[in-house]
């Protein structure tokens, strides 16, 4: 399947040829976490630094050994991904995104657990940005909050739309006064929301420390974080980039 296209010098092709598709190509993009481009692991090391692969240097890290995910081969699809304990595993960064319209997507499966309200990604402080699922039969939950402790808006899916044992792309915009979220091939009802305020970070797999232990249990095989609202056309190539990779629906 090969690594998630970067950029290179394009030279012009003969024939109309264009050159692939790559979420780079979308501007705004801020984190872009892909567990195909982790090398230098073997299947279930440690994963001490998940590099960011946007060009802006947003690595997740975790120093703790006990508290590091595994790099785990043959997950999706014969692709890998960076799998979470659900007990005490976790990466972060201290990555700053200014208050206003956000996109976010997250590739993962959520594998079991008893933690109420588990989180794939979460923005400091706690409840600016996030998306995890339910407690309630695990359904996918795209989160906004006011980052003082309160839920600003919620967008919950319909009880067919679960991450309890099942491969996700899941997507969420907001241009400051509407959310819409996404699974898979399906746009989900949009709700109102208000931007979230101001990130000074993000946790992979949990609540920001101190916040809460709503563990991740499972597969996150990539993350991408755009600083803007970046419109249903490019959230639709985005899903179909990773729909031809993973082949998840």
């Amino acid at each position: 399947m090969g690594l998630p296209w970067k950029r290179t010098s394009i030279t012009a092709a003969t024939g109309g040829a264009c050159p692939p598709f790559s979420p780079l190509d979308i501007s705004g993009l801020k984190l872009w976490l892909d567990a195909s481009a982790i090398t230098g692991l073997n299947n279930n090391d440690s994963v001490t630094t998940w590099a960011d692969i946007s060009g802006n240097g947003n690595d997740v890290t975790q120093s703790t050994g006990s508290k590091k995910p595994t790099y785990q081969t043959n997950q999706i699809n014969g692709l890998p991904a960076v799998v979470f304990d659900g007990v005490d595993d976790q990466l972060e960064n201290s990555m700053s995104m200014a208050a206003g319209a956000k996109t976010l997507v997250v590739i993962g499966k959520l594998s079991g657990g008893a933690i109420n309200y588990p989180r794939a990604f979460s923005g400091k402080p706690d409840t600016t940005f996030l998306m995890g699922c339910a407690s309630t039969g695990k359904n996918l939950c795209l989160i906004m909050g006011n980052g003082s402790g309160s839920w600003n808006s919620v967008a919950a899916n319909t009880p067919t739309t679960s991450w309890n044992a099942v491969w996700l792309i899941a997507g969420l915009r907001t241009d400051g006064t509407t959310l819409t979220p996404r699974a898979n091939a399906t746009t989900l009802n949009t709700t109102n929301g208000s931007n979230p305020t101001a990130l000074t970070g993000v946790v992979v797999g949990a609540a920001p420390t101190g916040a809460g232990v709503q563990w991740w249990t499972g597969p996150i095989h990539a993350v991408l974080a755009y600083d803007r609202d970046i419109g249903s056309g490019a959230m639709g190539s985005i899903f179909s980039y990773y729909r031809t990779r993973t082949a998840i629906y």
